[in-house]
């Protein structure tokens, strides 16, 4: 049975692999202080043509948003985002659960944009009783989104703008980053790193066992970050072996790589899908292909497939998302094929 529910189903890439059994073998300090982790951060930020900033690692994309999201805000500020985004819907209410609010942004459903950001804010800064209310400081959007949406240059430039016009920091979460950049042909790392103030670059999704970095474009915003992780249970012990897998990852463009191949066998998915006559919930490039599933489309892919349903109607059909990675295997998209044509046929 193969699993497409998601893209963490499968296990390390067998290069990050064995980049951790040839760094087991030496011994380093502790909490991100040894020299390896210190290295791969400065390799982060050559990476990302930055020559000042500050980068730490994680284990995890809600580990991620938390603590950097939440270092960013005073207790009476709060977070925006659009109506689908992962901090609002997925985590559980984890900035909640540390004492800060997540605002959805009226008017962005599923991507944020500059007009509905600067409404709000406007909305704030002429408010007859501002202390009434939580002051907008962070905007949070992820790269791709959570129906596999990317944002264009020009879309990211409108954004960072009016961040900086109403002093909001911009937050942007790369848990499928890889995937998004390869999507979008007019967004680069680079791009990323020089309109964020804080962003993630996620691997656990693109071939990493577990591993997120956190990265500040200034290195001044950064201080006593660390502190601030030891405190919210998220500084490792073992701190080189989140920066070991980033560097396999990085070394060569291997999660380039691995996102185009996971990408590319989802874009041959999607013409499966479009060729049996299925409806498409957005459109994407990336390696997620979100699709409305009637009832005999269910029962013919669940013998062969796992997929994610997030939602159920009444008539019996659902919406369903489906993964690739690196390491689906492309006989599955065959498999699939065939069972949606056997149903044509019948």
């Amino acid at each position: 049975m193969i699993r497409l529910q998601n893209d963490y189903t499968s296990g390390v890439h067998p290069r990050v692999l064995s980049s951790l059994v040839r760094a087991s073998k030496e011994e380093y300090s502790g909490y991100g202080t040894d020299e390896k982790t210190d290295s791969v951060g400065r390799t982060v930020l050559k990476t990302c043509n930055r020559t000042e900033g500050a980068v730490f690692f994680v284990k995890s994309g809600t580990q991620a948003n938390t603590a950097a999201i939440s270092f960013l805000l005073k207790p009476t500020d709060c977070v925006l985002c659009a109506a689908t985004g992962h901090i609002a819907t997925q985590e559980t209410g984890a900035l909640a659960g540390v004492g800060h609010a997540v605002q959805v942004l009226p008017g962005s459903l599923s991507k944020v944009d500059a007009k509905s950001l600067q409404a709000y804010c406007l909305a704030y800064e002429t408010d007859s009783s501002p202390s009434h209310l939580t002051k907008p400081a962070v905007l949070y959007l992820s790269f791709p989104n959570e129906i596999g949406q990317t944002y264009t240059l020009e879309e990211l430039e409108a954004i960072s703008h009016m961040c900086v016009e109403h002093g909001l920091f911009l937050y942007i979460d790369g848990a499928r980053l890889f995937y998004g950049l390869d999507a979008e042909a007019s967004v680069t790392l680079s791009d990323i790193a020089r309109l964020a103030d804080v962003f993630t670059i996620g691997t656990t999704k693109c071939g990493a066992l577990s591993a997120e970095a956190i990265v500040f474009r200034n290195k001044a915003l950064a201080h006593r970050f660390d502190a601030h992780l030891r405190r919210a249970g998220a500084l490792s012990a073992r701190g080189w072996v989140c920066a070991v897998q980033i560097e396999a990852l990085l070394k060569n463009r291997l999660a380039w790589r691995l996102a185009h191949t996971a990408n590319t066998k989802s874009g041959k998915l999607a013409e499966v899908f479009a060729k049996a006559g299925i409806s498409f919930v957005s459109q994407t490039k990336t390696n997620m292909q979100f699709v409305h599933l009637h009832r005999q489309h269910i029962k013919a892919l669940k013998r062969i497939c796992q997929f994610q349903i997030q939602r159920r109607f009444d008539d019996g059909s659902v919406q369903a998302r489906f993964c690739t990675t690196w390491a689906t295997p492309s006989s599955i998209i065959t498999r699939i094929a065939r069972a949606l044509k056997e149903i044509d046929d019948a």
